[in-house]
């Protein structure tokens, strides 16, 4: 056997069926979903355009997804609530982080330094005003990206709020049925080889299933546990550190085309709307010397290909989502294993080469959320080595120490920064010799310019309520 024939996916919520999905837009096998039931820690997805970049990449219409999920547009995230005393953070903030274009270069000139030199010329510039996405936002308006790539509209972009259950029930209805089977059971027991391979796994309404390759996207790792030789894994909060989690949902207004993070009250707020209610998780920090209780532990697994069995979803991590949603997780692991999918026997080349790739993904995530709630709790010894140097080379002269495979483009890190009140001490050599008129007239020409593309868009609303129907 060099490849696989068939393939058993086993998993709550929304990952089986995305798993799959992915897995038959490529190859024609055999595939068992065994579909445990819904997910224990029902969430609201809150995701950036890597969502959207997924779907395209699997062909899926968006107007259908829409309409089936009835999802919401989610343009950015509007930080609030982030300035420290410390002057960990330099100023308060109230700013949107939208994943789309900011500004302009002019003459060579990166925006992002050109928009820190006029701030310290004219101190209540707000950046969020130079991006057509957070001005859309703002004014609650919305339309679809132009396909003409010289107009303003393309620059649009935006990613979703949704439920996991819609995403699941519209992902399982695009699943060809052909050489498909989907059991609803739970699973007794998993059995092994003599070379510590899965062999097959006992289904309690189904029977005996028998596969070449596994995937466990179980809450609670069924088919890992037992093909797990050693402990793999690994607290994502310092050892010292307890992270708790509240969730909420309240009647809310009008529909906004962006969600929101906020710290206040000792606490980190993310809030989002969905179909007219408000979504809230509050995430506290507590001193916990142990980091052994089960409400508080988050873990992540560093190696989550052992064997003929790969790690998805909940087996992978409880990671509580902050900007980076764990959708953008889940399809980022699963598009990486139809790159490195097995050809060979062992396994052992493709598992080493997509678990050293997972866990770079990994820590790059570990590190944004760190970076969070660092800022909201003023715990600045919770950074790691690696974002205390991006920190500090951005505070010192606005620029960004970019690392192989990041979560964000490297034009991002300085609107994420100054939505967390982060502003560079220092202007860069390339823009100190531009005037400050010329400066204020060219970015106001800008400004200006993205002020009357939002106000011609249509009202989101409107959008919304025509996407729906």
């Amino acid at each position: 056997m060099n490849t696989p024939q068939k393939v058993i996916i086993v998993g709550n919520g929304y990952m089986p069926y995305l798993i799959a999905l992915c897995i038959q837009k490529r190859f024609a096998l055999e595939l068992v979903i065994v579909d445990l039931g819904e997910s224990s820690q029902p969430e609201l997805i809150r995701s950036l355009g890597s969502m959207k970049d997924f779907h395209s990449h699997l062909s899926l219409p968006e107007a259908d997804f829409v309409k089936t999920t009835k999802a919401e547009i989610n343009l950015g995230f509007e930080y609030s609530g982030f300035h420290m005393s410390s002057g960990f953070a330099n100023t308060p903030t109230n700013e949107l982080f939208c994943d789309a274009q900011y500004g302009f270069n002019l003459n060579g000139r990166r925006f992002h330094h050109l928009f820190n030199k006029l701030g310290q010329v004219q101190s209540d510039e707000k950046l969020e005003d130079y991006c057509l996405s957070s001005r859309l936002a703002r004014s609650s308006r919305f339309t679809p990206p132009s396909p003409n790539p010289k107009s303003l509209y393309a620059s649009v972009r935006y990613g979703y709020r949704l439920s996991s259950e819609a995403y699941a029930a519209f992902l399982k209805s695009k699943l060809s049925s052909l050489n498909t089977t989907i059991v609803f059971s739970t699973v007794d027991s998993v059995r092994l080889d003599h070379h510590g391979f899965v062999e097959s796994i006992d289904a309690s309404q189904y029977g005996n299933i028998k596969g070449d390759f596994f995937i466990d996207a179980s809450e609670s790792r069924l088919i890992r546990r037992p093909i797990n030789k050693t402990c793999t894994l690994h607290s994502q909060v310092p050892q010292n550190l307890g992270l708790e989690a509240s969730s909420s949902i309240n009647q809310a207004g009008a529909a906004l085309p962006y969600s929101g993070i906020s710290a206040n009250q000792g606490a980190l707020h993310l809030d989002g709307t969905y179909l007219k209610q408000n979504h809230r998780t509050s995430l506290t920090i507590k001193n916990n010397s142990d980091n052994t209780s089960s409400t508080t532990r988050r873990f992540v697994d560093s190696v989550p290909w052992l064997k003929n069995c790969v790690a998805m979803g909940h087996a992978v991590t409880n990671r509580l989502p902050i900007l980076i949603d764990n959708s953008h997780l889940h399809q980022s692991m699963a598009l990486r294993l139809l790159e490195l999918w097995p050809r060979s026997i062992t396994m052992e080349k493709e598992a080493q080469a997509y678990n050293a790739n997972t866990q770079v993904e990994f820590k790059h995530t570990t590190d944004m959320d760190m970076l969070h709630l660092a800022l909201a709790f003023n715990r600045p010894e919770i950074l790691s080595d690696e974002m205390r140097y991006k920190l500090e080379i951005f505070k010192q002269s606005g620029k960004v120490a970019y690392y192989e495979k990041e979560l964000l483009q490297e034009e991002q890190w300085p609107v994420l920064f100054n939505a967390l009140g982060v502003v560079p001490r220092s202007t860069d050599l390339s823009v100190r010799n531009c005037t400050d008129e010329w400066l204020k007239q060219e970015l106001f020409r800008i400004k200006s310019t993205m002020e009357k593309a939002a106000e011609a868009a249509p009202s989101y609303q409107d959008f919304i309520r025509t996407a729906h129907r």
